[in-house]
């Protein structure tokens, strides 16, 4: 007979750290806790608003001036719209009603892509997966006509695909022919302390999972959590504020690096959407981060690719001036030498060159002295092109561009541009300077 081969059973998994699934469980208790009873009642009131839509055809996005004069037709929430990548705007209507007097009021949109609110003409807000609200009023008069339009865009922050951490109702949403769907828009009071409550709680609990099981730490932080979340729910807010702030005071080791973080947008020109969807992606970004750099004093930005700053002027002249003032008064940084992030595998030296001149050049003109530059490529693009740029060793690289005529040939001549690299691209810091002409 022939001998049966041996086949080795697989190795066992190694058994869970109890130390580490105490800690999960707990965490996750801890973020339904956040989710389902704290992140309600920073909107303890609502009121629906009257909601009306209008389609235009596919592969047509018209802007606010032709939205304004559209035929729209009522829709509740629930009502479902499409295709992929096609444009619906929506006309909100309401009034502030007594009970809200005195508030501060947001209005409140969702239709689960990415949307923009237009209040007079101008981008205010966007509206996506992760921000679902504008400061409306800050003290709300009763009676308060509410008018506004929404200008919603059939994708979401990564296109039209879904990723594998979406739920199996998003991918099957995202897979018919209808993916848009209007959740709410409603105007709410606004509570200050249960925000405030609620993020202090949900960093905690984010804090918590990132600590090791088995650290001093971590037990501290979970038995501190333990106790706040019990207070709460036998209605002892202050106490369990008071647990908090505690807990959130401790400062890390002495041998713990100090980070400062600083708020930046990373948005690819053109990857999982059209260039269209680019222009109008710059616009809420920008209206969300000057929203932000309004409400906390402390909050800085930086933000690259001139050729969407070009955009903006030109798409949301309004939202580019305070931008401009934002740079002004040194809370918005325009940073990044290049037109925009571009690849730097197939591109020439020279073109690479190009892009840093012209960029600069834009730069200052827009945005002065603060709009001066360093070359800070991604090191990830630039392995095959480095040898180019840096051929001459750690010296200088002379780009030679031929003027259009006399005037610029006169002017360039006398320009000159200097950059200092960072390390990640060259280790010696190579000065790289650029001369026009000749």
């Amino acid at each position: 007979m022939p001998s049966r081969a041996r086949v080795d059973s697989p190795p066992m998994p190694p058994a869970p750290d109890p130390a580490e699934r105490a800690l999960d469980l707990a965490a996750l208790g801890f973020e339904v806790y956040a989710r389902d009873v704290l992140r309600p009642l920073i909107y303890p009131f609502c009121q629906r608003l009257e909601i009306e839509a209008w389609q235009p055809p596919p592969g047509q996005h018209p802007p606010i001036t032709e939205a304004e004069s559209a035929e729209y037709v009522p829709v509740a929430p629930g009502w479902r719209w499409g295709p992929k990548w096609s444009t619906c705007w929506f006309r909100l209507s309401g009034r502030v009603p007594e009970a809200f007097a005195g508030g501060e009021v947001h209005l409140r949109f969702s239709t689960a892509t990415e949307a923009t609110l237009w209040l007079d003409q101008e981008p205010k807000q966007g509206f996506d997966v992760n921000r679902d609200a504008y400061r409306l009023l800050r003290e709300a008069p009763a009676g308060w006509n509410v008018r506004a339009h929404v200008e919603a865009a059939c994708n979401h922050p990564f296109g039209v695909v879904t990723c594998d951490w979406d739920t199996a109702d998003t991918k099957r949403r995202w897979a018919s022919p209808e993916p848009g769907e209007l959740e709410f828009a409603e105007i709410a009071v606004y509570d200050a302390e249960a925000w405030d409550r609620h993020r202090r709680y949900a960093f905690a609990v984010e804090l918590l999972r990132s600590l090791d099981p088995s650290s001093s730490r971590a037990r501290q932080l979970l038995a501190a959590r333990t106790a706040c979340t019990d207070a709460h729910k036998r209605g002892q807010i202050d106490a369990a504020d008071w647990l908090l702030n505690q807990t959130l005071a401790v400062p890390a080791a002495g041998s713990a690096p100090e980070c400062y973080a600083v708020g930046h947008a990373h948005l690819d020109t053109a990857w999982l959407w059209p260039i269209r969807e680019t222009r109008r992606k710059f616009v809420r970004t920008s209206t969300n981060v000057l929203n932000l750099l309004d409400r906390f004093e402390d909050f800085r930005f930086l933000c690259s690719q001139a050729q969407q700053y070009a955009w903006l002027e030109d798409d949301a002249p309004g939202v580019f001036e305070r931008v401009r003032k934002a740079v002004a008064s040194g809370v918005w940084e325009p940073g990044g030498a290049m037109w925009i992030e571009p690849d730097a595998n197939c591109p020439s030296g020279e073109s690479l060159i190009r892009q840093v001149l012209h960029a600069d050049r834009w730069w200052r003109s827009q945005f002065a002295d603060r709009g001066a530059q360093r070359v800070e490529p991604r090191n990830r693009d630039l392995y095959t092109r480095r040898q180019s740029l840096w051929a001459s060793g750690p010296g200088r690289v002379r780009a030679s561009l031929q003027p259009q005529n006399r005037q610029q040939r006169d002017r360039r001549r006398k320009e000159e541009h200097l950059w200092q690299l960072g390390k990640c691209v060259c280790p010696q810091r190579t000065r790289l300077r650029a001369h026009h002409g000749q």
